[in-house]
């Protein structure tokens, strides 16, 4: 099932994504230890969904804006094996996504973090720019369905509202 335009293309992208039941079986160990939809679940159902909607999407090389305090470094980080060196980058990636030729599509700048202990960073930062692309564009939610406006927590250090004082102000404007 195609379309004629990029926008049409990714709605019918969207209605097949919408269909499958993404579960959490990624595990992050360590300091906070918490489940995560895996990137090869997500790429799994955007590849099926791409093909049949037809959908490309290409991603350029990583991008750094100084002035936006972007930028890739490497940091030395003791572990029970000695001092390692980590690489690290936070910055933008061009991604274009297109529909039926290449003058039907939509540019845009994805937002990316990643680091790494090896020669792998660069494919931790796509994967981070597919995650967040993805994730945004066809609604795949990793939250626990918990409505944080369902809890009313009273803030401790809260300034108390003099509600007399305002009603004054008011009136007399």
């Amino acid at each position: 099932m195609t379309s004629d335009n990029v926008i049409e293309r990714i709605n019918n992208a969207r209605r097949i994504i919408a269909e499958i039941d993404f579960t959490k079986s990624g595990t992050v160990k360590g300091g906070a230890s918490y489940n995560f939809i895996p990137i090869g679940q997500i790429l799994q159902a955007v590849r099926k969904a791409h093909a049949q909607a037809g959908v490309t999407v290409t991603f350029g090389t990583p991008e750094y804006d100084a002035e936006q305090f972007e930028k890739r470094y490497s940091y030395q980080k003791k572990n029970q094996y000695g001092e390692q060196t980590w690489f690290a980058a936070n910055g933008h990636i061009h991604a274009i996504i297109y529909g039926s030729s290449v003058d039907d599509k939509i540019e845009m700048d994805i937002p990316f973090e990643a680091q790494d202990n090896s020669d792998k960073l660069t494919n931790k930062i796509i994967t981070n720019a597919e995650r967040c692309l993805y994730r945004v564009l066809y609604a795949i939610d990793e939250g626990d369905a918990t409505d944080p406006e369902a809890f009313n927590e009273p803030m401790q250090d809260a300034p108390k509202r003099n509600t007399e004082a305002s009603v004054t102000k008011q009136s007399s404007d």
